[in-house]
């Protein structure tokens, strides 16, 4: 059976006149259904996203489905995100599988480039035929997909870290990212950054894999996500978990 997880987030939603946040996350079987409870099931799932995302779309508020694809699900792509859709879902956000934490015992959910390439077809198909717009939001090695052929679809690619954006965890520390597992300052000794080495090797971008050395493109698309390099592979220097063994040809 394949069980596709869904985690809808929309702040500010109106509730009794007053401002509040809905975060939820559904679970329903919508392949493989069998029998009157399964399909009891994925109707109360369908009803419940349809209640948050009208609820959060008042006043004009836009409302976004984001969906984790992984080796089990990435050719359910065109289900799910037609769902989110006819739910009221305005975007669609697409993440593949990173491994990290508990995720490290399975990698068997890690997705090949084909696989992603084949989900950023399915969902560059509905978007089309539904005239939305979504986004691949993890960073993507650009010899394994070219985002120019995507016209819905945004693909994204270059890493972010420590230069659009970092992570302040529960604790008050300061990561790159929300991925890596590496804490610097605190939040209100910020600018003492610049005297972080972890933090300037990302400003730098001077963590590029061996592989991409003599790659043409290497400045924009800076080898995927470095942060999941270095949880699959020990080190930011190494290349994208997607990549078996450095640049896909």
């Amino acid at each position: 059976m394949l069980l596709i997880a869904a985690a809808l987030r929309a702040a500010g939603a109106l509730h009794r006149g007053r401002s509040c946040c809905i975060h939820r996350i559904a679970r329903c079987s919508l392949l493989g259904l069998r029998g009157t409870a399964a399909l009891r099931l994925a109707v109360l799932g369908l009803w419940f996203f349809r209640r948050c995302l009208r609820g959060a779309g008042r006043g004009g508020r836009r409302t976004g489905f984001a969906v984790l694809v992984i080796i089990i699900c990435a050719r359910g792509t065109a289900g799910v995100i037609a769902a989110a859709l006819l739910a009221g879902a305005d975007s669609v956000l697409l993440n593949r599988f990173l491994p990290g934490g508990r995720g490290l015992g399975h990698s068997e959910l890690l997705l090949t480039p084909e696989d992603v390439v084949e989900a950023a077809d399915i969902a560059e198909s509905v978007l089309k035929r539904t005239r939305r717009r979504g986004h691949f939001g993890t960073e993507m090695p650009l010899c394994l997909i070219d985002p120019r052929k995507y016209e819905h679809l945004h693909v994204t690619t270059g890493c972010s870290a420590a230069t659009d954006f970092f992570t302040v965890g529960p604790n008050g520390r300061i990561r790159v990212c929300n991925h890596s597992p590496v804490e610097l300052v605190k939040w209100n000794e910020w600018e003492r950054l610049p005297e972080c080495a972890e933090w300037m090797h990302y400003v730098r971008h001077d963590y590029l894999p061996e592989a991409c050395s003599d790659c043409a493109v290497a400045a924009k698309c800076l080898g995927g996500c470095r942060e999941a390099a270095r949880v699959f592979r020990g080190s930011p220097r190494s290349p994208d978990p997607i990549c078996s063994d450095g640049v896909h040809e």
